[in-house]
């Protein structure tokens, strides 16, 4: 948490929601010496971000994550996308066309 607080990142902020997921377990057995037997856990988290612009939160945040949180020596990442949210639209017009205005 303190790393990742507003007063220890210049100001930045993201707004943050994580979400757990529990898919059982499978079983997972070696066919060759020590012909090893135990469960796999298929559980983790997922964690969303919001925010205007990830160059200036969420990419600085996680590289101070990244370099100094003792959490990663438990922790494995598996992927990451960026989606943009264009804005509603005004009557009469569309979706994201507000992007499109010079």
């Amino acid at each position: 948490m303190r790393l990742s607080n507003r007063a220890s990142n210049n100001g930045a902020q993201i707004l943050r929601r994580s979400y757990s997921y529990n898919d059982g377990v499978n079983f997972y057995g070696e066919r060759w010496p020590p012909w090893r037997q135990e469960l796999e856990y298929d559980a983790g988290l997922l964690f969303v971000a919001h925010q205007r612009d990830p160059r200036t939160a969420f990419i600085p945040i996680n590289h101070r994550l990244a370099a100094s949180d003792l959490m990663n020596q438990f922790t494995t990442h598996v992927g990451s996308a960026v989606f943009a949210c264009p804005p509603g639209a005004k009557p009469g017009s569309y979706i994201g066309a507000g992007l499109f205005d010079a």
